[in-house]
This record gives structure tokens, sequence and C-alpha cells, in this order.
């Protein structure tokens, strides 16, 4: 499943975000801080801070 995550860099986001890359799917997270996301949330999450990155693709679930 395609997932959109907003906040995934927060306390509960990175949890939330590894349990779902456990679960084999594939996570963009919107964050104030991009460059930090990969770091926190998994070497396999696409990350974007403004609406001119947004993906061209459409999510499953947000």
């Amino acid at each position: 499943m395609r997932i959109l995550i907003t906040g995934g860099t927060g306390f509960l986001g990175r949890a939330l975000c590894r349990a779902l890359l456990d679960g084999g799917h594939a996570l963009t997270v919107l964050s104030r801080r991009p460059d930090s996301v990969r770091r926190l949330c998994g070497a396999d999450v696409t990350p974007f801070a403004t609406l001119e990155m947004w993906p061209s693709e459409p999510f499953d679930v947000v």
C-alpha cells in the first residue's frame, strides 16, 4: 500500500513508520525537516517538505 504520513519524524510518527515499513508498505513522509526523514524513519521512506515536491502517484491511505 502507498501511504502518506504527516509528522513522521515525531515520537509517534517514527514508531508508526517502522511498523508500516515492517508490514511492507511504501511510505511518503511530509515533514518540515525532510533531511532527517530517512535517518529517523528509515532509508526506504520518501521525504518531502512542500507541495511543489508532492509525488505524482496517488496514495492509498493518508
